[in-house]
């Protein structure tokens, strides 16, 4: 399973979709991924949604990451395709109905 930002923001946040991502963190029964543009995203996003120092939420997601055994992907210019492939097939991000799709598609 792909961790991308806005699950991992939701999460950290405790927002209106935590309960379905932590629900589907936990029975997830696959290995999971991450990027390195994902974690420096989501690190400084959370930084300022929980207004803390970028130490401390850099803490909190190797902390979270590490409790996952998250696999940290190159980013290859194959990844950076298959990204703007995705973007071109589903459009960017927005919201609640991003993080519906995205862990419906995490689950195939």
């Amino acid at each position: 399973m792909f961790l991308e930002t806005s699950a991992i923001v939701e999460y950290f946040i405790i927002g209106p979709e935590y309960r379905r991502i932590a629900d589907a963190l936990a029975s997830a029964n696959t290995r999971f991924y991450v990027s390195p543009s994902v974690i420096f995203e989501a690190t400084t996003v959370l930084a300022g949604k929980r207004q803390i120092e970028v130490r401390e939420a850099t803490a909190l997601l190797e902390a979270f990451l590490a409790e996952l055994k998250a696999e940290v992907l190159p980013a290859t210019r194959e990844t950076a395709m298959t990204a703007i492939d995705a973007f071109d097939r589903y459009g960017p991000a927005s919201g609640k109905t991003e993080l519906r799709r995205l862990l419906q598609l995490c689950r195939r």
